[in-house]
């Protein structure tokens, strides 16, 4: 009966995926904001194609345009999920479109443009 009410929650999981989406900061497992993703569906670890970068910087990371592959964690989840995330990141970062190195499109939160010149100009 156990394996029966998780093989239900899991089913359940996986038929509210609506979204696929690709995490590589505080959202992967071991960080601190992990337990926003409770609910979603973990596809693993993958990479981006090579059309990005990571910035790090004392505050934040983040993923913007660039020449690189990013590795990070692919998610399933729901729209309501999504909403609930495009809130908290609401603030630094905007979620797009993003292509993975196998072709797959996610979105992802990459880092507004305004902060990056903010962060800039600061080192300037």
């Amino acid at each position: 009966m156990i394996l029966n009410k998780r093989m239900q929650k899991v089913a359940s999981r996986v038929a509210n995926i609506q979204h696929l989406l690709f995490v590589y900061g505080t959202l992967r497992k071991g960080e601190e904001a992990h337990f926003k993703m409770d609910g979603s569906v973990d596809f693993g670890t993958v990479k981006t194609s090579p059309n990005y970068k990571i910035i790090q910087e004392p505050t934040f990371i983040g993923l913007i345009d660039g020449n690189e592959s990013v590795q990070g964690e692919l998610y399933g989840i729901s729209s309501e999920k999504l909403f609930e995330l495009d809130n908290w990141e609401d603030l630094i970062f905007r979620r797009s479109a993003i292509i993975l190195e196998d072709g797959r499109v996610a979105d992802c939160y990459k880092l507004q443009k305004e902060v990056i010149q903010k962060a800039v100009e600061t080192k300037s």
